[in-house]
C-alpha cells in the first residue's frame, strides 16, 4: 500500500459514536476558550477554501499536517474565524516558508506572516509521556466551518503508546471527534491547555494521532534552529 492510498483509506468519516461536535462559543468565559485561540483554518490563498486545521506554534510558525499537501505559496492561515465574528477579529497570516515536513509523522511546519493583529496566543507543546484516559480538548475546523470544539467525556486518551498504524505512522489513540479538513487539530490537555499530539486522520473505533514529543524530536534532528522559537513543556 502506498502512503497516499494509504492516507485516503485512513482519512475518512471520523466522529466516533455520538457526534459532540459544538460551536467553540460554548466555552466562552472559561479558560479552555483561550486555549482554542491557537487553532488557524488552513486556507487557499486563491479563493479562500479551507483545506485543513493549525495551531500556532510560535511567532510565524504554524504546524498542521504532512498530507494537507499545498505548496507553501498557495497557503495562509486563518485565526479568529469563528461563528459570528466579524473579518476585523480575524487574521490572515500568508505562508512565507516550509520549515520542515515528514511524512513518517504527518507534520508540516510553515513560517508565516501576518496581515493584521497578532494577538493570539501560542501553542505550548508537551513533550512528556501521556496516559490512557488523559482528557483532551479538540478544537478544529471541520469541513471548514468556523471553530468547534469536542469537549465531551468521550475526547480523551484511548491508548497512550505509540503503535505503527497500517499507514506507516508512530500513532497514540483517541475518542475526539473530527471530520474532514480537521486534519491537523492539535489535541490539547484539559486542564493545561498544551499540545499534546497532532490528529491526522481514524477508523471506525477511534480516531490517530502522532504524540507531540515525536513531531518535537524530528524537529530536533531536522530542523534545529527552530526549536528555540517553539514553547516546550514537560522535559
Amino acid at each position: 500500500m502506498t502512503a497516499t492510498l494509504a492516507v485516503l483509506i485512513f482519512v475518512a468519516r471520523l466522529i466516533q459514536g455520538h457526534d459532540d461536535l459544538e460551536p467553540v462559543a460554548v466555552l466562552a468565559g472559561k479558560a479552555e476558550y483561550e486555549f482554542t485561540r491557537v487553532v488557524a483554518r488552513v486556507e487557499r490563498k486563491a479563493d479562500g477554501s479551507a483545506l485543513c486545521t493549525a495551531a500556532r506554534v510560535g511567532d510565524g510558525l504554524f504546524l498542521t499536517n504532512f498530507h494537507c499537501d499545498e505548496p507553501c505559496s498557495g497557503l495562509q492561515f486563518r485565526m479568529g474565524y469563528v461563528e459570528g465574528a466579524q473579518r476585523s477579529q480575524q487574521t490572515v497570516w500568508r505562508c512565507t516558508r516550509l520549515v520542515h515536513k515528514e511524512l513518517r509523522f504527518d507534520y508540516a511546519l510553515y513560517a508565516a506572516e501576518p496581515l493584521g493583529p497578532t494577538d493570539f496566543p501560542v501553542l505550548p507543546l508537551w513533550v512528556g509521556p501521556l496516559r490512557d484516559g488523559q482528557r483532551l480538548l479538540a478544537a478544529s475546523h471541520p469541513t471548514g466551518r468556523p471553530l468547534q470544539v469536542d469537549r465531551s467525556p468521550g475526547c480523551k486518551v484511548i491508548d497512550a503508546t505509540p503503535f505503527l498504524s497500517a499507514a506507516g505512522r508512530m500513532n497514540i489513540k483517541h475518542g475526539c471527534d473530527t471530520e474532514v479538513s480537521s486534519s491537523g487539530t492539535p489535541l490539547l490537555d484539559r486542564q493545561t491547555g498544551y499540545g499534546v499530539a497532532l490528529h491526522w486522520g481514524g477508523l471506525d473505533d477511534y480516531n490517530e494521532a502522532i504524540p507531540m514529543s515525536l513531531v518535537v524530536k524530528s524537529l530536533r534532528e531536522h530542523a534545529p534552529a527552530v526549536i528555540p522559537e517553539l514553547t516546550l513543556e514537560g522535559g
